[in-house]
């Protein structure tokens, strides 16, 4: 089986535990990055609101960094597997690249890094 194939397998069929969301419905997870979302730097981003208190103005503008990483998540998935579905990306590192996106944000808002690990 072709590179492309497995990472679109894995894409496809790895991630099958469900997390609400208001926008999305449902985000769908592996295993290990459930863990990772359970790990306590990323759920201080829970608690950090994306928006600051723009809340104060718009009531309903009250998602958390938490729920916008899975958001980006999502949408980095999407976009790779219509990249691979159409021939783009030979080469991609499914573990990598869907970690990185959900860390992206975690490591900009100063609540995740390297020593939360150690």
């Amino acid at each position: 089986m072709k590179e492309r194939e497995q990472v679109l397998k894995h894409l496809s069929h790895d991630y099958y535990q469900a997390v609400r969301d208001p926008v999305w419905k449902n985000i769908f997870l592996s295993e290990p990055l459930l863990k990772l979302i359970d790990l306590q730097p990323f759920q201080k981003l829970n608690g950090i609101k994306q928006l600051g208190p723009t809340y104060l103005v718009y009531p309903g503008a009250t998602h958390t960094r938490l729920s916008h990483s899975l958001g980006v998540f999502q949408i980095a998935r999407r976009m790779i597997m219509h990249l691979l579905n159409k021939g783009g990306y030979t080469k991609l590192y499914p573990r990598w690249s869907q970690s990185l996106s959900l860390c992206r944000s975690t490591a900009r808002s100063g609540a995740l890094s390297l020593r939360s690990f150690t």
